[in-house]
């Protein structure tokens, strides 16, 4: 899934992650920095941990491609 919606939604979520940190950041906070409904941010994802997660794999992706 990887339309304009789940990018906007990802994005968001790392600069509130960024801001925040994981603990303090909701999913109203995601959803306000994305400019997206709360019901929408549960189309592309179960919670906040996997929100979190995807980012977190695209780095580990590309510190192992860097090595």
């Amino acid at each position: 899934m990887d339309s304009a919606t789940h990018q906007s939604l990802l994005n968001a979520a790392r600069q509130v992650f960024e801001a925040k940190g994981f603990t303090r950041t909701t999913i109203a906070d995601i959803t306000r920095e994305a400019g997206i409904g709360r019901a929408t941010f549960y189309v592309y994802f179960a919670s906040k941990e996997e929100v979190f997660a995807a980012p977190a794999h695209q780095v580990r992706d590309q510190l192992v491609a860097a090595q």
